[in-house]
């Protein structure tokens, strides 16, 4: 009878530390699912940053031409896959020779923004 004791306490206790071990395993999946998610959200909003920067870089003189205050939201879906909800916006800026670049991206819960002012002058320096 001792004998069949020991082996089910030695039993019990492998498959407890098999039990927490895998579930250790599990959460640190999900924490990396998270991570990459996270990362794949910001990825994606520098993408139509850029995006952005090069329509304004391409239109500067119809971009110049509008009125302060004027938002002009940019068809962006055809640059992300599906799953994503995306947005590019570019406004001019009242009171100042500029464009504000806005981006922004998420799937799920996982957001992301950017933005930037670019000049409106014939220059390729950014503010």
């Amino acid at each position: 009878m001792r004998r069949r004791g020991a082996g089910l306490i030695i039993a019990l206790t492998v498959v407890t530390l098999v039990g927490a071990t895998v579930s250790l395993l599990i959460l640190h999946v999900g924490a990396m699912v998270q991570q990459r998610r996270h990362e794949q959200a910001r990825t994606h909003v520098q993408v139509l940053l850029d995006s952005g920067i090069a329509y304004v870089e391409a239109h500067r003189r119809q971009l110049a031409q509008k009125s302060p205050s004027d938002v002009i939201a940019l068809p962006v879906e055809q640059l992300l896959p599906s799953s994503a909800q995306a947005g590019l916006t570019l406004t001019r800026l009242e009171g100042h020779a500029g464009i504000r670049v806005q981006a922004w991206t998420g799937a799920g819960t996982f957001r992301a923004c950017e933005e930037q002012t670019l000049p409106l002058g014939s220059g390729d320096q950014k503010m």
